[in-house]
């Protein structure tokens, strides 16, 4: 009994320490509410991983804080990049943010 437990500890440790380099080195993990929809399914029904990062340019596809209390953060596009300001399209919603509100660049997305 008390091994398989030290294993389980053991394991968890493990995961624990790899999400916290991750972390470190600017990968994140974040549940969207809103946003963009894949072939597997709605995008609040995953988890993103992103790199943390608010500098993006026409087409990526990032993770975003629109804004609006029910809907962030969001899985959008970029659709245009002008001076100060970023046009993004999450979901058939448009909206134009400042580069703040971004919180990164889209690596993957997990389905649940």
């Amino acid at each position: 009994m008390g091994t398989t437990l030290s294993k389980i500890l053991r394991y968890l440790i493990i995961a624990l320490l790899f999400i916290g380099i991750l972390s470190l080195i600017g990968i994140r993990f974040e549940h969207p509410k809103s946003g963009l929809k894949s072939a597997l399914g709605s995008a609040d029904s995953s988890i993103a991983i992103y790199w943390h990062t608010n500098t993006v340019s026409k087409g990526s596809k990032i993770v975003v804080n629109l804004g609006i209390k029910d809907k962030d953060p969001a899985l959008a596009i970029v659709s245009n990049v002008s001076g100060k300001d970023i046009d993004v399209q999450a979901g058939s919603q448009l909206q134009r943010l400042t580069p703040d509100k971004v919180k990164g660049k889209l690596l993957a997305i997990l389905p649940f």
